[in-house]
């Protein structure tokens, strides 16, 4: 039994569904630096649809040796890097959605209001609980993908 989200098909899946907004940006980067199995996958499904679309893309291990780039799209895993590309943006008087792009992994209350609101690529996770208590309590053997969603705010 088990529930779970595929985390390449998903990235994939979901940035191409939003295609035309992508396209607006110069460059996209993905940042992260965790080298789990999950974060490998999500790494794959980025470069997977960077070359399928032909865009300008880099994976960066993080913010540190970087300088945030006008009209660039920053896809985020980890809350400080959200936190430092916000805070760059402040200094550099960048307007998230305007002059810069951001999605972050996974949503929570403080990305609705954090930057007037940050896009974020998000499993449903009550539906996720949902679907194994489901399992659980009919004794039934599957394998169910939870798939994921891009949440539109003022960020992208």
């Amino acid at each position: 039994r088990s529930v779970c989200q595929n985390f390449e098909k998903d990235i994939i899946a979901t940035l191409s569904g939003h295609i035309d907004r992508i396209k607006k940006y110069k460059k996209i980067y993905f940042i992260q630096q965790d080298r789990r199995q999950q974060f490998r996958e999500l790494e794959n499904g980025f470069s997977t649809f960077c070359s399928a679309y032909n865009l300008k893309s880099a994976t960066i291990p993080g913010l540190e040796e970087h300088r945030i780039e006008k009209h660039g799209l920053y896809l985020t895993v980890e809350d400080k890097d959200l936190f430092n590309i916000i805070k760059s943006c402040k200094q550099k008087q960048y307007v998230l959605g305007q002059n810069i792009g951001v999605i972050s992994y996974n949503d929570t209350p403080f990305k609705e209001i954090i930057g007037d609101g940050v896009s974020t690529i998000s499993t449903d996770f009550q539906q996720m609980g949902q679907s194994a208590i489901e399992m659980i309590f009919n004794n039934r053997t599957l394998h169910i993908e939870n798939p994921s969603k891009l949440i539109l705010r003022n960020s992208f």
